[in-house]
């Protein structure tokens, strides 16, 4: 589980969590994605949230580095699958260590998908460019620590 180390400082994952919610709004507001099936487009918005709750589950329960409505609207669609993730997989060792196992090809393929269909490439989408790095740099970096850690014990 991710306990020990800090890996990220309050500002990164703020940034990290501001990224997931650019890159969710990207999704749902681009025109490159109308065409895809409404399901599809839906479990990409979820897990993007998804991994947006693990960082401020990190930031809140893990770091405390302040209170989850700092970053997340408590009004938000977030918020509310942050509270049901918290108490039943960031919480527990088991389901942590699956969500975490998942994450990396999850999130390569929501990359993937972002760059297909041409939310990122061009000089206004750049934002969007920036965000999905800097999310999967912070995702290698989660799972190479979970990784050692799972490794050393």
């Amino acid at each position: 589980m991710i306990k020990d180390k800090r890996l990220f400082s309050k500002e990164e994952i703020q940034g990290l969590v501001e990224s997931c919610q650019r890159t969710v709004t990207s999704f749902i507001s681009s025109d490159a994605t109308i065409s895809v099936r409404y399901n599809r487009m839906e479990r990409i918005v979820h897990t993007v949230m998804s991994i947006e709750c693990a960082f401020a589950y990190m930031y809140a329960e893990i770091y405390k580095y302040g209170k989850i409505t700092e970053i997340i609207n408590p009004d938000s669609d977030a918020y509310a699958r942050y509270t049901l993730a918290a108490s039943l997989v960031f919480s527990e060792s088991s389901a942590m260590e699956k969500f975490l196992g998942k994450m990396p090809l999850a999130w390569n393929k929501i990359a993937a998908f972002a760059r297909d269909v041409g939310l990122s490439g061009s000089k206004k989408e750049q934002t969007v460019d920036n965000d999905l790095d800097k999310i999967s740099r912070a995702i290698q970096i989660i799972c190479c620590h979970y990784l050692s850690g799972k490794n050393n014990s």
